[in-house]
């Protein structure tokens, strides 16, 4: 819910967020998390996010903002759309916001993909200003020489882990299919612009029709004058799980009718077994309540853990 009010969403409508949030919880629970090892929760049943934020902001210089504002290619692209006059200050606190979402956790790894592997950078920035601050014995901090500090954060006591990256080899960033140059967002206006999980058949079909395409002929990786061609195949390779050769060499002399039929018959069976568990389930609220529940409360003891070090340190 806070992500979808980090800009004037007002006019969208509060039964709408919900269904879109079970959709994503359901996402990330059947899809992309490893059941049994993996907590899945509302981002709003764990509230002690809030207070770890307010937390962190007191170690946040107001040179972290400024760099979000213009540095950050995520804000800068959210500020462009919505206008910069109508950008609220909730668009600049919130990747501190998300940066104590991580950082209560104790996570080693995060998975990210290109566009948010700055986020994760402000992160790590914030986890160690922290630990130095308030983490052990600030003297033998300062009597450390700057690459010590770096590379054993954990000297001296460290309150929070400092994540690294986990960047996917291929599909770190998956563009739209309306401009090869910008990023496929759920949040963009245009649905034509993304292939969603749950699109059925006929909506896979007339996306990858009407998508953008070029005028060269055959098809090809890694030319910068081709960006969509780049990004199709790129899409073509992750859902078939081949490799990036045995794709180059299958489309090398197809055209676009050919490639398109392919792509979307390769994206409809992929999905298929997605949606099909989804209506098994959506249906059946008790299950997924148990399931964010249970998600949350293991989640909630690792976090209250986190927290009260941090109210201990500060």
């Amino acid at each position: 819910m806070w992500t979808s009010m980090r800009l004037h969403y007002h006019m969208i409508h509060n039964n709408y967020l919900r269904q879109q949030g079970i959709q994503q919880l359901f996402i990330w629970h059947e899809v992309w998390t490893p059941q049994r090892c993996a907590a899945t929760f509302g981002f709003c049943l764990c509230a002690v996010t809030y207070s770890c934020s307010c937390r962190i902001d007191v170690a946040t210089e107001f040179c972290h903002t400024n760099w979000l504002a213009k540095q950050n290619d995520s804000v800068k692209e959210k500020s462009r759309k919505a206008g910069y006059e109508n950008v609220g200050v909730a668009l600049l606190t919130y990747p501190v916001l998300m940066a104590s979402d991580i950082l209560l956790y104790q996570s080693d790894f995060v998975p990210v993909g290109e566009d948010q592997k700055q986020h994760l950078e402000l992160t790590r920035e914030l986890a160690e200003r922290v630990n130095y601050l308030y983490g052990g014995s600030r003297k033998s901090w300062e009597a450390l020489t700057l690459i010590i500090f770096y590379f054993d954060h954990r000297h001296g006591g460290a309150i929070f882990k400092v994540p690294e990256p986990l960047i996917p080899p291929a599909g770190a960033r998956v563009m739209s299919l309306s401009d090869g140059l910008s990023k496929m967002s759920k949040s963009a206006p245009s649905d034509q612009s993304r292939v969603n999980l749950l699109d059925t058949k006929d909506v896979i079909a007339n996306k990858i029709k009407c998508c953008k395409a070029d005028s060269f002929p055959g098809l090809e990786f890694d030319n910068p004058e081709r960006p969509e061609c780049n990004n199709l195949l790129s899409i073509y390779q992750l859902i078939s799980s081949k490799t990036k050769e045995e794709v180059a060499q299958e489309c090398q002399d197809m055209n676009w009718g050919t490639f398109k039929t392919l792509l979307t018959d390769a994206l409809v069976d992929h999905l298929h077994p997605i949606q099909v568990r989804y209506e098994e389930i959506i249906f059946e609220p008790s299950y997924l309540d148990g399931v964010f529940a249970e998600g949350a409360t293991k989640a909630a003891a690792i976090a209250d853990a986190t927290l009260n070090n941090v109210y201990q340190a500060m």
